[in-house]
């Protein structure tokens, strides 16, 4: 209506439609159009860390995702689906709305995994009410495969499978059989696995061959993509600003490095062995035979100082490590209780099965 835009000269009216054939001006300058042929597909494949949003904009001030990705050229990044604030794992994002929209349909049925902690008695007719299906009031919710990965006490992980995107659906699933869940981590979407080496907050393109199956499993075309580095140095973090701004302003009340005096200036050779050097203000003492030498209250002042420093000798005259003393009562360590005491409470605490849960693959709950 203002006139802001102009196709083929003319103000471009609202529902316009182009193809790309005609002459663009936006506030008189000329644009020119890309075809969407042109247009390089990219998938990340992002480790969304717990406390992160995935909407593009939050009304409360929190951080989203899409603060942690690189900037884009071509388009802008679509999340295929979101993961909730206390939840933390793999998370796809690409410039391809129609890649993103077939993916998060329910009628392709792309499987996710997600490995859960959960807190309490975990029965096999719990498995088998959750593997039937569960009615809440958005529809039918159930897991497609429940394995069982380890754990000890309270606390158990499972690996659970879906194939719908409803909100917190595998938290709901849980609860609804009186379980909390403790945390939450996706570790697959698709043929998409999340990388061991990758860290909260980083993210990676995702390798062609992997992304070639993916497309195909949604039914699109797949383009290879321009192999960018490296496949070792293709994961990269984005610095969080709010991080920084706030190491910023520590920063400014610390002096710099510079004002910390000569020590950290001097070479290292300059320093001289441990031994040779002066401590503390030793450098200033003369050596035994100059306070021979000294007057009687020039003698009774620097006996008295180091009588008020410490009652232990002086270094020179302190025995062997072997034979002297330990510090307080230690000499009655060993007759004390306490040390069995201690190591008997020790014993009833349970000891870390590091082999728990990892002798091959999780089994299956029935």
């Amino acid at each position: 209506e203002e006139g802001k835009i102009k196709v083929n000269g003319e103000v471009a009216k609202l529902g316009c439609q182009v193809d790309g054939t005609e002459t663009i001006h936006i506030n008189d300058r000329l644009v020119t159009l890309k075809p969407l042929d042109s247009l390089e597909r990219r998938v990340l494949l992002y480790y969304k860390p717990e406390g992160e949003i995935s909407t593009r904009h939050d009304p409360e001030g929190r951080r989203t995702i899409f603060e942690s990705l690189p900037k884009i050229n071509n388009g802008r990044w679509i999340s295929v689906g979101r993961l909730d604030i206390n939840t933390q794992g793999l998370l796809l994002v690409t410039n391809d709305g129609e890649l993103a929209h077939r993916l998060m349909h329910p009628s392709h049925e792309i499987e996710r995994e997600y490995a859960v902690r959960v807190i309490g008695e975990f029965t096999d007719e719990m498995a088998e009410n959750m593997k039937k299906g569960v009615e809440f009031e958005d529809g039918l919710s159930k897991f497609e495969d429940i394995l069982w990965s380890g754990g000890t006490g309270a606390n158990f992980w499972y690996h659970v499978t879906v194939k719908g995107g409803k909100n917190s659906e595998v938290r709901r699933l849980w609860e609804s059989q009186g379980l909390m869940v403790s945390r939450l981590i996706r570790i697959r979407y698709g043929n998409v696995e999340l990388p061991r080496h990758l860290k909260a907050g980083q993210f990676v393109d995702i390798d062609d061959d992997v992304l070639k199956e993916l497309v195909e499993s949604v039914e699109l075309e797949h383009v290879p993509t321009k192999k960018r580095t490296e496949k070792d140095e293709r994961i990269r973090s984005k610095p969080r600003r709010v991080g920084r701004q706030q190491q910023e302003r520590r920063r400014g009340d610390r002096p710099e490095r510079g004002e910390r005096g000569e020590r950290s200036d001097r070479p290292r050779g300059e320093r001289g062995e441990r031994n040779d050097r002066p401590r503390g203000d030793r450098q200033a003492r003369p050596n035994r035979s100059a306070r021979n030498d000294r007057n009687d209250r020039h003698d009774r002042e620097s006996r008295d100082e180091r009588s008020s420093r410490s009652d232990r000798p002086n270094r020179s005259e302190r025995p062997n490590r072997s034979d002297r003393p330990s510090r307080g009562d230690r000499s009655n360590r060993s007759q004390r209780d306490d040390r069995d005491n201690r190591g008997h409470n020790r014993s009833e605490r349970p000891s870390r099965d590091r082999n728990s849960g990892n002798s091959g693959k999780p089994r299956r709950r029935s």
